[in-house]
Formats: structure tokens, C-alpha cells, sequence
């Protein structure tokens, strides 16, 4: 994907862009600047040239597969980390956050998370890992606004793999911390709206979340298993009643695997919760 040229978000984000080659770039965003620095850097010296900006990601994305071994190899063992490693090195769902350009939010946002997770796990034999992962968290939320859902990653996990009752105290920096990024996102909510409705005259409007949760994460796990018409925008989706009642059913036995699982195996309770609590940002009931 090196040669690839620029496309969609890219072109008015990156090509058209006048301000991407001035300091004053990085103060779009003061609350994700590091999402806009990396970019920054590049430009500066390279310039505008789409297969550097795209090494950028696929450098992110090998460090995130690297993560994953370590990850799994801590909480299963090798030959399971290897596996998990290499699925998601060439999973083609993997495809738009790594050669995509414009995808750099979802890559390098799941990279700190993840080594933050890898840091938090590290940490229960260790101490000295526990405030590297709270730095690499905080990484994460100048990176991207989906960071949010980090400590509640962290609650899954104690939950699964340690005495929650010992070691709540440990989760209270990242809540703290956490809080005010939320408040930063909330009250963005209002002026994000304004423009869906200048720019792309989408009327607000509330979803309904027994259609649109069970709909989307079922979508999800059709695409893992079988990533067939992969787009970038999967607007056009219409279901009949058999459908969705198909959908529903899938969706409740997939709770219904996360809460026996809670019981029986932890690894796969917290990899079960794990898929489902991190798309929570985007199942928001609000249309933006």
C-alpha cells in the first residue's frame, strides 16, 4: 500500500490543508495534539508525500501486533499469543486503520492502549510498571477521543484477573484523569452536531439502541469471521424483521457467552468484554 495515493478525508486533511506545515497546526486540537504532531514532523520532512505519512502507520500497527504477543503470551501462553499475533497482523479488517492515512487515530490510539494494558498486566508482578501505564494511557488520550474507554478496560480486566476488592485504589488516577477528558467530549457534543448539519445536512437525531447495538456489533463479528465487502462507510443497511430478529438472537447469546464465561474462564470472559466495551464510543444513542 505504499504507493497508494491520497483519498477521501485525506485530501482536504493532508493535501489541501495550508496550515499542516505550521506551528499553528498543532493547536487545532489541543486535547488529541498528539495525533496532530507525528503528521507535523513529517511533513516538515518529507513533505507531503502519502507513502511516508503511511509508513507512519504501518510502523504504529507492528508495534501493535508486537503488544499483542507479549499481551497474550502474559495472560495464556506462546503458542496462543502467536496465533492472536498473527491473525490480527493480517486480518483485512485491519486493512482501513493501517493504509488509510486518515485511519492514524484508530492505530495509534489502539497501540497505547494496548501497551498500556500490556504495562497495567506487567504491573501486578511489578510495581514499577504501574505509573509507565498510567503515562502511556494519558499517550493514548492526546491521541484520540476513543481513549476514554481505557479504564473501564481496566476494571474488565481486574475483574478477570485480580482481587477487585484489594485493588480498586489502583484504578482511581486513570478514572480521575479520565473524567476530564469526558467533560472536554461532552461539551464538543453541541458544536459537533452544528456541523453534521452545515457541512453534511444530517438532521440530529436519536438512535434507537435495541436496533442499533445489537445491529452493529453483530456486524462486527460477521466481518471478523468473514470480512467479505469491506467499504468505508457501511451506510446502505437495511434488514427485514427475520433479520434483525436473526441478529438479536446472536447478539443475546453473545451476552449470554460473556456472563457463563465470567464463571468458567476469565481469559475468554475479559476478551469477550474486552471486543464489546471498547466499540462503546461509537454506540453512543446520539447520531454523530
Amino acid at each position: 500500500s505504499l504507493q497508494n495515493d491520497f483519498v477521501s478525508d485525506d485530501i482536504d486533511g493532508i493535501v489541501k490543508n495550508a496550515e499542516i506545515g505550521k506551528i499553528s497546526y498543532l493547536a487545532e486540537s489541543p486535547s488529541v495534539f498528539l495525533l496532530y504532531l507525528p503528521r507535523f514532523l513529517i511533513v516538515k520532512t518529507f513533505g507531503i508525500t502519502p507513502w511516508m505519512l503511511r509508513m507512519f502507520n504501518i510502523t504504529l500497527h507492528l508495534g501493535t501486533v508486537l503488544v499483542a504477543y507479549f499481551l497474550l503470551s502474559s495472560l495464556a501462553d506462546r503458542k496462543v499469543a502467536l496465533l492472536g499475533a498473527m491473525l490480527f497482523a493480517v486480518h483485512p479488517l485491519q486493512t482501513e486503520a493501517v493504509t488509510w492515512i486518515s485511519g492514524v487515530p484508530y492505530v495509534q490510539c489502539g497501540f497505547f492502549l494496548l501497551l498500556a494494558l500490556l504495562l497495567y498486566a506487567y504491573s501486578i508482578r511489578d510495581r514499577r510498571f504501574y505509573w509507565p501505564a498510567f503515562l502511556v494511557f494519558t499517550l493514548g488520550l492526546f491521541s484520540s477521543e476513543r481513549a476514554v474507554i481505557f479504564p473501564l478496560i481496566l476494571f474488565l480486566f481486574m475483574l478477570a484477573f485480580e482481587d477487585i476488592r484489594k485493588g480498586w485504589r489502583k484504578l482511581i488516577p486513570f478514572f480521575a484523569l479520565d473524567c476530564i477528558w469526558l467533560a472536554i467530549y461532552l461539551s464538543r457534543i453541541g458544536g459537533r452536531i452544528k456541523a453534521l448539519e452545515k457541512v453534511s445536512y444530517q438532521a440530529p437525531q436519536i438512535l434507537n439502541p435495541l436496533i442499533q447495538i445489537p445491529i452493529a456489533i453483530t456486524s462486527y463479528l460477521e466481518l471478523i469471521f468473514w470480512p467479505e465487502k469491506l467499504t468505508l462507510y457501511h451506510s446502505e443497511m437495511s434488514f427485514t424483521y427475520f433479520g434483525y430478529s436473526l441478529r438479536l438472537a446472536v447478539f443475546l447469546i453473545f451476552l449470554g457467552v460473556i456472563i457463563y464465561s465470567y464463571k468458567k474462564n476469565r481469559f475468554i470472559f475479559f476478551w469477550l468484554s474486552f471486543f464489546l466495551v471498547i466499540l462503546l464510543p461509537t454506540l453512543t444513542p446520539l447520531s454523530i
